[in-house]
């Protein structure tokens, strides 16, 4: 029974029917069985989530935060206990079929990056709030075949904040100047931080950890 669900897991499939997989070995491997399926549907609700809230923005509604940042703490917790499941996801073929598979994988990479820092649970959920939003105009900006990769991004960038900014988003002052600081490679000012006082980090840190994240993703996945 092992080796058939280790291989299902792998699998390009989108719907698992188990029957009983559970009841033959060991203690050790049930529980890594169940927290295999726990990263799985963790990621996958933070998909299904992100898709539903670009679309909602698409259509011109008013962005809704909250809908996304459950299913991230859900993940920050997946990454405090097995954080090697959830790499072993990000590195799977088929999470990076789309936009939001890109945001998502950014955003885990955020959150195990930070898993043995000091930031606070609730820093730790902004900080994935703004990677997961950080370059959010990819879903809206048709690539142009003779622009140069670095006008591509810019043009991102400023399509994320232009969204951000219309779907009245928490934040969006911070947000917006995160995404321009990471796609156009402008770190966020001393001054800038001052303003944002009560912020939980430095925002300049916090740009450099989510263009890392980016960057790992899009050089991971195949042309």
């Amino acid at each position: 029974a092992r080796v058939p669900f280790s291989v299902a897991l792998c699998a390009p499939v989108s719907i698992f029917l188990m029957d009983e997989i559970f009841s033959v070995g060991d203690a050790r491997f049930q529980r890594k069985c169940l927290n295999r399926l726990r990263a799985l549907r963790s990621y996958a609700i933070a998909v299904i989530a992100l898709e539903d809230l670009i679309h909602r923005v698409d259509q011109g509604k008013r962005l809704r935060a909250v809908e996304v940042k459950r299913p991230l703490q859900d993940l920050i917790g997946v990454a405090r206990e097995c954080p090697e499941l959830l790499m072993a996801l990000v590195h799977l073929k088929r999470h990076k079929t789309s936009v939001a598979h890109h945001l998502v994988n950014t955003t885990v990479l955020t959150i195990c990056m930070t898993r043995r820092s000091e930031l606070a649970r609730t820093a730790r959920s902004e900080l994935a709030m703004i990677a997961i939003l950080h370059c959010f105009g990819r879903a809206f900006v048709a690539p142009d075949g003779g622009e140069s990769a670095q006008s591509l991004e810019q043009r991102y960038a400023l399509e994320s904040v232009r969204k951000l900014a219309t779907a009245a988003a928490m934040n969006t002052r911070t947000l917006g100047r995160l995404v321009v600081a990471n796609e156009t490679r402008m770190w966020a000012s001393r001054r800038a931080d001052a303003e944002n006082a009560d912020y939980p980090f430095d925002t300049g840190t916090a740009a450099r950890l989510i263009a890392v994240a980016h960057a790992y993703d899009l050089l991971t996945t195949p042309r």
